[in-house]
């Protein structure tokens, strides 16, 4: 109404001009009241229109522009709802077929990959099967070198060269053909296992494999004891997952068998057996502890389950027969691993023994004293070598020597000492070249008697 009116009077005023009944005065008298309150200065009942009730008067009057309005913003919303949600169905339809063309780029490289490990593999099934096929040792040798050099992560053809590495050492030692090609053949073949163990996911049969290469092929007992000892204090984990406790066995025989415990040596060499009964190691091992338990009959049975048996095989036979009293084929055992191996110890020895036993003690004496060159430690080569002496009648002098180096590694009462000691009292008794120690040694006086003859000089 007018801007200067007092609120309270504007209120009254109002209040009569209201379009409902019931919100105007009641009566002519409350009006007056309120006048009445107004003019003495106190609070009137009247109240104006609350500004809710103003604004709805307001959308009251320009009700076609205010539903204009509500239906444009409605229309902009609903439409830039719709717009946004097409823009986002939009872009996750794109990042769908993103992610197809993504999935069909890796399936094709994938099956690409595929491909050329498909042809790789199927090159290398090729290689070995022409590498197995070649007619010589040589020329398969060449084949997996050949195969090697285009495939170097095949330690498969690395081990399967190495086993024919160790074949051509066998056949170029064979009666002494080429024995410099055969420690050339041994180191290829030690090269290639040490370089597959890198590389093999289970390298334990690998490493027995390394270690009997050390002992039989290249002669180097010290260090195949070292590699046995590594073996069996080596924890079967990830990388033998099949737990091939036979090879920890067979490790355990064999440093058993080197530190002179015969029958830990055979129960571990039984144990092998039982995890690898084709195991050709495991029964020689084995024929080894029977032997030196004294049963050659047992250790021949083992041999002969063996079928066809190495040079160290077969002077094992050899040794069984002959304490069995077999010599003719214990000599022919001994000639025959000779034939294999030349070089093989353990051949003059059985040789020596068999010709001993033979009683041809000339010839007994030159392989015995050829053994014992070689093991100059061993008492029982030591106390052969006397016996044979003693019954060649030659180089008599170097008995109690022999005698004493047997000693020295024997225990007090050994049987085969004494007999020999016995012998050589027997021979030696008016020998004047013994010196006062040696003769007792040998259990002899300490002058021969002066009507003794002295021995012709050897």
């Amino acid at each position: 109404m007018r801007p200067r009116l007092a609120p309270d009077l504007e209120a009254i005023v109002l209040t009569c001009l209201e379009r409902e009944p019931e919100r105007r005065y009641p009566s002519a008298g409350e009006l007056a009241a309120d006048l009445e309150r107004f003019l003495a200065g106190e609070a009137v009942q009247a109240r104006g229109p609350s500004r809710l009730r103003r604004l709805r008067r307001r959308l009251a009057q320009y009700r076609a522009l205010v539903i204009g309005l509500a239906v444009a913003t409605t229309g902009l919303v609903a439409g830039g709802a719709g717009a946004w949600a097409i823009q986002r169905e939009n872009r996750r339809e794109l990042q769908r077929l993103s992610n197809l063309e993504l999935e069909r780029s890796r399936f094709l490289i994938e099956q690409s990959q595929a491909r050329k490990l498909a042809k790789r593999h199927a090159a290398r099934r090729e290689a070995f099967s022409r590498a197995t096929l070649a007619p010589t040792l040589s020329s398969q040798v060449a084949a997996y070198s050949e195969l090697l050099q285009r495939f170097e992560e095949a330690w498969e053809a690395r081990v399967a060269r190495a086993r024919l590495w160790r074949e051509l050492c066998h056949q170029r030692r064979a009666l002494g053909r080429d024995l410099a090609g055969s420690r050339q053949a041994a180191q290829e073949a030690l090269r290639d296992v040490e370089q597959a163990i890198e590389e093999a996911s289970e390298d334990l049969p690998l490493e027995l494999f390394r270690a009997e290469l050390l002992r039989c092929e290249l002669r180097r007992p010290e260090a195949a004891l070292r590699q046995y000892r590594q073996i069996a204090e080596r924890p079967l984990g990830a990388k033998a997952a099949d737990s091939p406790a036979w090879i920890v066995a067979y490790a355990y025989g064999r440093l058993a068998l080197a530190r002179g415990d015969a029958r830990e040596a055979e129960r571990f060499a039984r144990k092998s057996l039982q995890g690898a009964e084709r195991l050709p190691e495991a029964g020689v091992l084995l024929a080894e502890a029977l032997l030196a338990l004294e049963r050659p009959d047992e250790a021949l049975e083992t041999l002969d389950q063996l079928g066809a048996l190495s040079s160290e095989g077969v002077l094992l036979r050899g040794e069984a027969l002959r304490q069995l009293g077999n010599v003719r084929d214990a000599e022919s055992d001994a000639l025959r691993a000779r034939e294999l191996d030349p070089e093989a110890d353990g051949v003059a020895a059985l040789l020596g023994r068999v010709y001993l036993d033979q009683d041809r003690s000339g010839r007994a004496l030159r392989f015995l004293d050829e053994a014992l060159a070689r093991a100059p430690e061993d008492p029982r080569l030591a106390l052969d070598a006397a016996r044979a002496r003693l019954r060649s009648r030659q180089r008599l002098l170097e008995v109690a020597p022999l005698v004493r180096r047997a000693e020295r590694k024997l225990s007090a009462g050994d049987t085969e000492l004494d007999e020999v000691r016995r012998e050589a009292g027997r021979v030696l008794a008016g020998l004047a070249g013994l010196t006062p120690t040696d003769r007792a040694l040998l259990g002899l006086p300490v002058a021969p008697p002066e009507s003794a003859p002295k021995p012709k000089t050897p």
